[in-house]
């Protein structure tokens, strides 16, 4: 105001307008104004003379701004104020600007279900094998997330009715194919359109046990505080059987994950959740199996023929571990002369199972996940015992929170806060 009279009762309405001149309000969140030199700007503001005044709006387009490519708005409106008493309005010369398809993220952690560490029950300390916590992000939206970080937490106890305590250790970290400082806060990079990104965390119990629950939610906080600018669709947990790969037809060297979602008897997965394809694919099922001893090399090497039916796609074979305790699988072979990746797609697990009125029962199993096998497999386990590494069922509650911050080309910032990310863990009643 380079006058000597006040303005008074200003005012700014804004308008924005899509490329037809319809108003396109409801597309974008739009922040209260920041002020300076003015008090307000809804119809009682008023500038002493000889002074400046500003106001400045942030607005963030919605996701249904641009749905399916770039898309051109006006942003406008009219300024009114009264001076020695007469009205005045201004109008604000429209102001073009792209809307650009935002990304559409989602979210899946993968937790293994079965944990191996010491059994609190017996009085050997079995060793700590490490287990997966493992998170894919996945855009599905047609916009790039750029400069994505995720902030996870380790298991805690928040329940221990059997009074038994437990720790957990994070002991590796990987985002992709590569290893990095182990923590629960990691960057993944940019996310691109149809893209995903995967993280991994390996990570150790005190004691073993298995997770019998999963829930994972979460809450978007903005610079507006509009959820309509959430760029999370979806956070999901899943009970993860173990970290495979998909190495057939193609590979693209990341992890995938064994999941098993839909709850039945003998626990048996379903899905693998492909990091390729940011989808799960369907996986079949085999517990049967003919097992013929093939020869066995003083004592140190013992080698079987596994052959079952297998159904075409992805499929998943469980049978008893034809070889005693003392030998570690070492080597799994088709008989088209394709080597499945051992520990990865195919491995071994040792359990003692407690069920209330009943005594311990060993389970100790051969695990294999293939595509499109005859299903004839040489099997090779070598000396030095697969150490028995017990788990057990009964009550202890666990919890950790999940975080996701996405910057978008250096500017704004997403950043929501979550709820628990719940556990329950189990031990021997």
């Amino acid at each position: 105001n380079e006058g000597d009279t006040a303005i008074e009762n200003l005012s700014v309405v804004l308008d924005i307008l899509d490329e037809n001149g319809g108003d396109a309000m409801d597309l974008f969140g739009i922040g209260a104004p920041e002020l300076t030199g003015i008090a307000d700007v809804s119809g009682s503001g008023a500038l002493s003379p000889a002074s400046n005044g500003s106001a400045v709006w942030l607005i963030i387009p919605t996701s249904e701004a641009a749905p399916d490519g770039m898309r051109r708005y006006y942003v406008g409106g009219t300024l009114s104020y009264t001076l020695n008493g007469v009205q005045v309005n201004v109008p604000l010369y429209p102001e073009p600007i792209s809307v650009l398809p935002d990304p559409r993220l989602n979210v899946h952690y993968f937790l293994e279900r079965d944990v191996y560490s010491d059994d609190p029950f017996t009085p050997e300390i079995e060793p700590s094998v490490p287990f997966s916590l493992a998170m894919m992000m996945v855009n599905n939206g047609l916009g790039t997330a750029r400069s994505v970080r995720i902030a996870s937490a380790q298991p805690e106890i928040v329940d221990n009715d059997k009074g038994l305590l437990i720790a957990f250790q994070i002991i590796g970290t990987q985002v992709g194919l590569d290893a990095v400082t182990p923590s629960l806060n990691v960057g993944l990079g940019d996310i691109g359109p149809g893209d995903s990104a995967v993280a991994q965390w390996l990570m150790t119990s005190s004691l073993m046990g298995r997770f019998i629950e999963y829930n994972a939610t979460f809450q978007h906080i903005d610079p507006i505080g509009d959820p309509r600018l959430s760029l999370v669709d979806s956070v999901a947990i899943h009970p993860m059987v173990h970290v495979a790969r998909e190495d057939m037809p193609l590979d693209d060297g990341l992890p995938d994950f064994l999941t098993d979602d839909i709850s039945d008897e003998n626990q048996l997965p379903e899905s693998l959740f492909s990091s390729s394809l940011g989808a799960p694919v369907p996986v079949s099922c085999v517990m049967d199996a003919v097992v013929s001893p093939v020869k066995s090399k003083d004592g140190e090497t013992v080698e079987f023929q596994i052959d079952a039916t297998m159904p075409a796609g992805w499929c998943y074979l469980r049978i008893d571990n034809p070889a005693l305790s003392g030998f570690a699988l070492s080597r799994v072979t088709r008989s088209d002369d394709t080597e499945v990746l051992t520990g990865i797609n195919a491995w071994t697990t040792y359990r003692i199972v407690r069920n209330e009125g009943q005594d311990p029962m060993v389970q100790h199993r051969f695990h294999l996940l293939d595509y499109t096998s005859d299903g004839h497999y040489t099997v090779t386990f070598t000396g030095v015992a697969d150490n028995a590494l017990p788990i057990a069922d009964a009550g202890v509650n666990a919890a950790g929170t999940v975080g996701v911050e996405v910057t978008l080309d250096g500017s704004s910032s997403f950043d929501p806060e979550s709820e628990p990310l719940l556990y329950s863990w189990a031990f021997l009643s």
